[in-house]
């Protein structure tokens, strides 16, 4: 099939990479001079929250610093959505299996 082009394969650590050849490939073959900006643009939820803005959440929602790490991890600064849930409903607080530190309140994040 002449003009098709597929991305195939790779590492998730290379994915965003792989798709700004990938546009910018497009844009050369429709004959743009615009070319991929995603380099520059961080990616939802960066940068990561500081230190102290986990300890103080840890001491504002009762959870685990190991929990409030976990969350800094997973979501950035995103992490505060997230509590925001168990602010809403302490349900969202508890532990989703004893050996993890994730909560409910992220299930309810992912479905929202």
């Amino acid at each position: 099939m002449g003009g098709f082009i597929s991305v195939l394969g790779g590492k998730i650590t290379a994915y965003r990479a792989v798709a700004e050849d990938t546009v910018n490939l497009v844009c050369r073959k429709l004959g743009s001079k615009t070319l991929s900006s995603t380099a520059q643009i961080p990616l939802p939820g960066a940068p990561s929250p500081s230190q102290e803005a986990m300890e103080q959440a840890a001491l504002e929602s009762g959870l685990s610093m190991d929990t409030i790490t976990h969350l800094g991890n997973l979501y950035g600064s995103r992490f505060s959505r997230v509590l925001d849930l168990v602010k809403k409903d302490v349900r969202g607080g508890q532990n989703l299996c004893p050996h993890s530190p994730d909560i409910l309140a992220q299930v309810w994040y992912s479905i929202d």
